[in-house]
């Protein structure tokens, strides 16, 4: 069984914890930032991916995941450690890291 946050937290997916708020699972406010497995590095990437995305995993909350993307992005709380060189986070223990 899956664990959701309802303290303080950060998210390890792009696609699962975007969803988990979209489907109203997870308040975003309690969410520090997303430590991503994606590499953005341009805005034809960014839009790609979130059509990917959307297509994909958000299939049933698309608009809402994008919105909550899009903030988190804007407000820097999305975190890519493959833009530079670094690995990016394992999900073997879930996609949530809750105290």
């Amino acid at each position: 069984m899956r664990i959701l946050p309802t303290t303080p937290c950060q998210g390890l997916s792009v696609s699962f914890c975007f969803r988990d708020m979209a489907q109203g699972k997870v308040n975003p406010d309690l969410v520090i930032n997303i430590i991503a497995g994606t590499k953005i590095d341009n805005p034809a990437t960014m839009e790609h991916v979130i059509q990917s995305y959307r297509n994909n995993y958000w299939s049933d909350c698309a608009d809402k995941a994008e919105e909550l993307f899009r903030q988190f992005w804007a407000e820097g709380r999305i975190i890519q450690p493959r833009v530079n060189g670094e690995e990016p986070p394992n999900l073997s223990d879930g996609h949530w890291l809750i105290d």
